[in-house]
């Protein structure tokens, strides 16, 4: 597929970009060719239901409803224009040499582009002391409250709410292919896609990482362990956006994050992700760059992507003009750290508008950050030795397993989004995602935490603290 720039340049299909631009209202909306704007006019010459300059394919301009225009994209091919907001805001993306982009943003008709970045799974990590590398993670405590050290931290069976009504967003390496066996997924309405590959259909977890992040959201009892903050979810968006081989790109979560509440509604999103810039400096090396102009192009581009996302968050933002509530972006601040390498927070979860997560373990002396977590995160929650649903337990007979990282703790913050969020319903008849941000940040603690670690560092590790649930 190839689109022509304003003026009439080819956008090769080589390098992926994408972008956001204004318009001069809904794609679509008039009737009259008269009435479409100039840069659609220049891309659509023949008018409407007339095929796309120089695509050799079948995107047209079409006409649609206001209705049908908030509801999908107005220009379906393998470029995809969205009305995504209010009605000055499209996000689109397209291939393209980087000059011809260059000229469709100094043209005006879009506001930025950024060539895809590699992405990688935010990967489990063994913290010091853990004892995930064994099946005898079950402390007395948990035996005793049938509930798992997590649930108890953040309180979320003391609330007394189930997230009954809320819908979540997984964005991760897809779900056990036989979930439906597995007892932590009972009840469970599963939507998923994959934006992986050009199968549509293969959402199965290989790496048993989205199962036990889901788990930890809603999962019901399995035996009688507690392990799910929200058990009362029952409708789930699952997208794969981490290929088998744990290398993705970011595209797909870009092109994820609007399908899953463009097109499904989720209230809340939940990300395992990071930017891999070391494997976006290898590509500029292999491309002929030298290793530091490879290292200073990729925070080049990194800083091109931050703004990005600013700008790309505050459209789902504005999603109430459409009268449907935008979502609340929950991310892992992503792992890796040491004792001696303490590095700060990364893409998507760096993201202004983004709930970045950092994991806490706990000890004899009380909470501690974990030695992996990256620093400045907003929130924190229980990230290491966590058990939750297992890929494939139903047929291997394992259904839990203890896992530890960041991943691991931005689950427990979505589960509890979930939790204020059915609460905010029940008592002002919806729930937002600026009021149960406010709720979380707001109701974080730091109680708990061993003493010794002075209030800055303490900071810059957990941020507002320990995420809790609504209270009784």
């Amino acid at each position: 597929m190839a689109l022509t720039s304003l003026d009439g340049d080819s956008l090769a299909p080589h390098v992926n970009y994408w972008m956001e631009g204004e318009i001069l209202g809904y794609v679509g909306l008039d009737k009259s060719d008269d009435d479409m704007p100039e840069y659609w006019q220049n891309l659509f010459p023949g008018g409407a239901g007339a095929p796309a300059r120089d695509t050799g394919g079948p995107t047209k301009w079409e006409p649609v409803s206001e209705e049908d225009a908030i509801k999908k994209p107005v220009v379906t091919s393998s470029t995809t224009f969205y009305t995504a907001a209010f009605d000055s805001t499209t996000i689109l993306s397209l291939e393209g040499s980087q000059a011809a982009v260059d000229k469709l943003v100094s043209s005006k008709v879009v506001k930025a582009a950024v060539e895809v970045f590699p992405t990688c799974l935010v990967e489990p990590q063994q913290e010091e002391g853990s004892s995930s590398s064994n099946n005898n993670v079950l402390q007395q405590e948990e035996v005793q409250a049938h509930a798992t050290w997590g649930l108890q931290a953040v309180k979320a069976m003391e609330s007394g709410l189930t997230g009954k009504g809320v819908k979540v967003a997984l964005l991760d390496t897809g779900l056990d292919k036989e979930y439906l066996k597995h007892p932590a997924f009972a009840g469970v309405t599963i939507t998923a896609k994959n934006f992986t590959t050009s199968d549509m259909n293969a959402t199965h977890d290989v790496r048993s990482h989205g199962t036990h992040c889901l788990g930890t959201i809603l999962g019901r009892p399995v035996n009688g362990m507690h392990i799910g903050v929200a058990p009362g979810i029952t409708d789930v968006i699952i997208a794969k956006v981490i290929p088998d081989d744990g290398k993705g790109d970011s595209s797909m979560l870009v092109e994820a994050l609007l399908w899953a509440w463009y097109e499904k509604g989720a209230n809340i999103i939940n990300i395992s992700l990071a930017y891999d810039l070391p494997a976006k400096e290898q590509q500029l090396i292999k491309g002929g760059a030298n290793p530091l102009e490879a290292s200073d192009e990729v925070m080049q581009i990194y800083e091109k992507h931050k703004s990005f996302y600013q700008k790309l968050i505050s459209v789902l933002q504005l999603g109430t003009v459409l009268n449907r509530s935008p979502p609340l972006i929950i991310a892992a601040c992503g792992n890796g750290n040491t004792a001696s390498v303490r590095t700060r927070v990364q893409l998507p979860a760096a993201a202004d508008g983004v709930i970045s997560v950092a994991a806490i373990k706990r000890t004899d002396q009380g909470y501690k950050a974990a030695t992996f977590s990256k620093l400045g995160a907003s929130i924190c929650a229980p990230g290491v030795d966590v058990l939750s649903a297992a890929a494939g337990g139903a047929a291997a007979g394992v259904l839990l397993r203890p896992d530890s990282g960041t991943s691991m703790a931005a689950p427990h913050v979505a589960g509890v989004a979930a939790l204020w969020w059915q609460q905010l319903e029940g008592e002002l008849g919806e729930g937002t995602a600026e009021a149960v941000r406010d709720k979380l940040l707001g109701g974080a603690t730091k109680a708990g935490f061993a003493p010794g670690v002075p209030a800055p560092e303490l900071t810059k590790a957990v941020g507002r603290g320990l995420v809790q649930a609504p209270p009784v």
